[in-house]
């Protein structure tokens, strides 16, 4: 998908909404797939080839997920709403564990490469959205005792 901004607003499924409002609808819907806080943060990208219009920088939108099959959750969540998300895998070595051996970590994330944000003039985006939802869970006794209650 290709979207088109206009000042701080964002044309999606035609209609324009507010850039904010649909980065936050985004975090929100992944929150509500994996049942826990998100955040949605960026990726900054930049391009300077010879001609005018490969120059210039952006940013992305990304949340990170806990594993893969989160990862592919979350991506089918926002494919639902339309959005198309990659899901991104960054192995980082953190150091040297016992023994010598390096310790791989596997950072999962979902990204939306082809969301380019550019700074405009009075658009404000913050470097990172948490999800707005706060997300209780419930056990199955607390279920049966409301269910009880109710009759």
């Amino acid at each position: 998908m290709n979207y088109e901004f206009n000042q701080d607003l964002i044309y999606v499924n035609d209609k324009w909404i507010f850039t904010l409002d649909y980065l936050q609808e985004i975090v929100n819907d992944a929150a509500l797939t994996t049942s826990k806080t998100m955040t949605l943060k960026f990726v900054h990208a930049s391009s300077y080839g010879t001609s005018p219009t490969s120059k210039g920088s952006w940013k992305y939108p990304t949340i990170r997920v806990s594993s893969e099959s989160e990862a592919e959750l979350v991506q089918q969540s926002l494919f639902e709403l339309g959005v198309d998300a990659d899901i991104d895998l960054y192995e980082d070595d953190d150091g040297e564990g016992d023994g010598g051996r390096p310790i791989i970590r596997n950072l999962w994330s979902v990204q939306i490469p082809t969301m380019k944000l550019v700074e405009y003039g009075e658009l404000y985006i913050p470097n990172r959205i948490e999800s707005k939802e706060t997300l209780v869970e419930c056990s199955s006794d607390l279920d049966n005792a409301m269910h009880n209650e109710s009759i």
